[in-house]
């Protein structure tokens, strides 16, 4: 058990959660000098009452799979080096045979980039690594200078799994499994106790802790505020509430913070949409060359009738856009409407953007070829429907305070105080559009 209580608590639950031997755990700990130990009491000794913000620790986990020679056995006979070094008369069935003069035992291991660099072929050639069957090569024959004797070794690969910690600064996890620590405390430090069940219970009740699935820490972040934060708070203007004069202010903050709850869900879920793409223009790799089978003629043929496929799937897009409506009726719902679309339509237009897709658009261009046409308009209808959600949704944000106080206050007073400030607003909309 490690000496800090603390440390053993987040070990544990680390090698739990992505399955590692604690030695791995132990590893990272003394690698860099101690480095991580550092970010590790860095979190645990921060003074959480100072900050703005609690920082996660992070831990994520690497594989990676170590190839060396390993001895397995040893030739004393001369007549079995030569019966071992006849075996390979056969051009597949080659070997590496290496000259060394330093003492051999069971453990001796060379790593496969020193035998590629000071080995030679049975056949007498140069190695050249790049060739694909060198790399397959499983067999080395190691002449020892040392005591005159020659050895078997045997190519082995091991799998070798290694634990990185984060803490403030961070890298790119998205494309890696990882687990998290957050303080819920506000105090100076956690304290170290006594015995490890005493630490249990206080790491239990000043942290939280969890999983992030590998590639998908928007969709889990997405279903945590729709699962759970989202469920914690009443309904905006909620009739159930009775309100007093003495809650009203109160009840006004939660109102705000349940719209900028919503409002940061929608945009993790047009950032997942972006990401993951809603749709995508396929093309194949037969599509971009052309192959010995077919002439310049059905090479460019295939392509136009590769571009009237995007051209329907593109009008399919553009149409299923244009249907959708508000489902609610309050003028902030309008504004989340118009943000949605023009990143739904930015989305698409990326789509058509894409380099192989502009390189056929090209060739199709320098041939003067009709059916570029079709995609060309959609282009430029997109392009315009863009245009029209950014600017409705640049002019609303002029008057979205006066739409939060129409939505959330609580008192006729402030709604009629507000109005005029919104006539204005939007008599100013109005002018400029």
């Amino acid at each position: 058990m490690l000496d800090d209580f603390r440390i053993e608590w987040i070990c544990r639950r680390t090698c739990q959660m992505l399955n590692v031997d604690r030695s791995i755990f132990v590893d990272m700990l003394e690698r860099n000098n101690g480095f991580n130990e550092d970010l590790i009491d860095k979190f645990l000794n921060m003074n959480t009452a100072l900050h703005e913000r609690s920082y996660a620790l992070l831990f994520h986990r690497e594989d990676s799979t170590r190839k060396v020679w390993q001895m397995i056995d040893s030739i004393d006979e001369e007549e079995d080096f030569d019966e071992f070094d006849n075996d390979d008369d056969d051009e597949n069935d080659q070997q590496f045979i290496l000259t060394i003069n330093e003492p051999i035992d069971a453990e001796t291991e060379y790593p496969i980039d020193y035998v590629f660099n000071n080995a030679r072929l049975s056949t007498g050639d140069i190695i050249d690594s790049m060739y694909e069957n060198v790399r397959n090569i499983q067999r080395l024959l190691v002449i020892n200078q040392y005591d005159n004797k020659h050895y078997y070794f045997q190519l082995k690969s091991f799998h070798e799994a290694s634990l990185y910690c984060e803490y403030q600064h961070y890298h790119n996890l998205t494309k890696k499994i990882f687990i998290y620590f957050i303080r819920t405390d506000i105090n100076p430090y956690l304290v170290q106790s006594s015995t490890y069940d005493e630490m249990n219970l206080l790491m239990n009740e000043n942290l939280i802790y969890g999983i992030i699935p590998e590639e998908q820490p928007l969709e889990s972040l997405s279903e945590i505020l729709s699962l759970i934060y989202k469920n914690l708070l009443p309904p905006i203007n909620d009739p159930s509430l009775k309100l007093s004069s003495s809650i009203v202010e109160e009840t006004s903050e939660r109102d705000q913070l349940r719209l900028s709850l919503n409002r940061f869900h929608l945009q993790i879920q047009s950032t997942l949409r972006q990401m993951q793409g809603e749709f995508h223009l396929m093309i194949s790799n037969k599509n971009l060359f052309i192959n010995g089978e077919e002439t310049e003629e059905e090479y460019i043929e295939n392509l136009e009738y590769l571009v009237y496929d995007w051209e329907a799937i593109l009008h399919e897009e553009m149409n299923n856009e244009l249907n959708k409506r508000i489902l609610n009726t309050n003028p902030l719902d309008e504004l989340e409407f118009w943000h949605e679309r023009s990143i739904r339509i930015t989305s698409i237009l990326e789509q058509m953007k894409k380099d192989d897709i502009m390189r056929i658009i090209h060739i199709l261009t320098d041939l003067d070829s009709p059916s570029i046409v079709g995609f060309n308009n959609i282009k430029l209808q997109l392009q315009n429907y863009l245009l029209e959600a950014t600017d409705n949704y640049k002019f609303l944000s002029t008057i979205e305070r006066h739409l939060k106080t129409l939505q959330m206050a609580k008192s006729f007073q402030v709604v009629s105080n507000m109005l005029p400030n919104l006539m204005q607003g939007l008599k100013i909309i109005w002018l400029v559009k």
